[in-house]
């Protein structure tokens, strides 16, 4: 038993080594309100429009960038409230078009144009007050905003401990119409194109190598996985495609799931379903991306802009009009595991989501038949070239090594007595029979 336990506690400490090397993608958790479970709507004041809206990470709060006679405003609504909280106004001389909120940080930011000059904005809170200053500015349009939902590791300090920070990501429109997806960091700086036309690629300031070269005649953001390691982005032919990211680098184009054109395309809570809205069309329809399903929700709601899901996936807040004046409504929707972050790791077929929300766990076969194959799947080929991705947390105990140990010994000590206890103990009872 001596050679079992040493060999043990090397495993222990080399999985002890491997929960000591977090990810870059590792995050704290948002404590989430729960949406309503009833619909509502917010009226806005004949001559409001919405510019963009956004969502807060802990809830259904939702961040409105508005333009009425005056310019363009800023506030808050509480999904179920009859008014909304000022937050910010604007310059009177800045065209504001997008708005995104930071994932974990109390800030946001905003896109637009003022004067000759596009610009994006960052508002911080600051003993109570919103202060504002331009992070990036071009004198190309900028369309669409997007902050990554997991930060990047861009190198080490001193200490080799990992540098993190958040990027955000827009398109950039070149001279011929065509649009470059660009990122920069939340400060501004270390500025590339992730994907986009060859003619407008620049050298990451810094780096002997690229990013990623990924060329393409146009390219336009549309929205993040959750998890952070997949762009979604629309082609010039208004087709949406996935970027994958891994570790240090931007990976190649693939096809979305049942090949959706148009409209625009965002990835529910849970990462387990894609969420397509077209402009004319009822409600929004839900792609299941196990098995392909399509579906179509909200159907009593015809909304003029993408509606954007709650924290927890149960429901979604999209712009309609009502006469001659706008309102953004909430709208409950029932998917699946709504509210299971990682939801997206665990679903492989319609049979696993049933089970799963039935009974919050599911049993699958694998094709190991050793316990140490899985473990070699999940600690020897996913460290350390894929740190940056996603994985499945595990609930490890020592539990089944020793249930294993203790069934081994107790086996061994079973054959022992069958092969040479008993036989000597027959051999011992008949030499004292025959002494007698």
């Amino acid at each position: 038993m001596r050679n079992v336990r040493k060999h043990a506690l090397v495993l222990f400490l080399f999985v002890a080594t491997l929960m000591a090397e977090e990810s870059p993608f590792h995050s704290q958790e948002v404590k989430v309100s729960p949406s309503p479970n009833t619909s509502s709507e917010l009226m806005l004041p004949s001559g409001t429009t919405v510019v963009d809206y956004d969502l807060w990470r802990t809830g259904p709060d939702v961040l409105i960038l508005l333009r009425d006679v005056s310019g363009n405003h800023v506030v808050t609504w509480h999904v179920g409230d009859a008014n909304t909280v000022a937050v910010l106004n604007l310059p009177p001389t800045f065209d504001a078009r997008a708005i995104a909120i930071h994932p974990m940080e109390h800030r946001f930011f905003i896109s637009g144009k003022g004067g000759q000059q596009w610009s994006i904005l960052v508002a911080d809170a600051v003993h109570g007050k919103w202060a504002v200053h331009a992070i990036y500015q071009s004198a190309r349009e900028l369309r669409r905003l997007l902050v990554a939902p997991r930060p990047f590791q861009t190198g080490w300090d001193e200490s080799q401990k990992p540098l993190e920070g958040y990027r955000i990501f827009f398109a950039q429109r070149q001279p011929d119409g065509s649009y470059s997806t660009r990122s920069i960091m939340e400060n501004g700086e270390r500025e590339y194109q992730v994907i986009g036309p060859a003619t407008s690629y620049v050298q990451l300031p810094g780096e002997s190598e690229g990013p990623g070269q990924n060329f393409t005649p146009s390219a336009l953001p549309a929205a993040f996985h959750p998890a952070g390691h997949i762009l979604i982005w629309q082609d010039s032919k208004g087709c949406f495609q996935q970027l994958p990211y891994s570790y240090w680098n931007w990976g190649k184009p693939a096809a979305v799931a049942s090949n959706p054109c148009g409209g625009s395309l965002t990835v529910t809570p849970n990462g387990a379903a894609l969420l397509n809205w077209r402009r004319g069309e009822p409600g929004i329809t839900v792609i299941a991306g196990h098995v392909h399903s399509v579906s179509t929700q909200a159907r009593n709601y015809q909304f003029i802009a993408t509606p954007s899901s709650t924290p927890d996936g149960k429901g979604i807040v999209g712009l309609v009009e009502r006469g001659d004046r706008q309102a953004l409504a909430y709208v409950p929707i029932d998917i699946p595991l709504a509210d299971v972050t990682n939801a997206w790791m665990f679903i492989e077929s319609s049979s696993d989501e049933q089970l799963l929300a039935k009974n919050w766990g599911v049993l699958r076969p694998t094709s190991d038949d050793q316990l140490y194959q899985l473990y070699d799947s999940e600690s020897y080929a996913a460290y350390p070239a894929n740190i940056s991705e996603p994985s499945r947390p595990y609930l490890v105990t020592t539990d089944i090594f020793w249930e294993i140990f203790a069934s081994a010994y107790e086996g061994t000590f079973i054959v022992k007595e069958r092969q040479q206890n008993a036989p000597n103990l027959r051999c011992a009872t008949t030499k004292a029979g025959a002494t007698n």
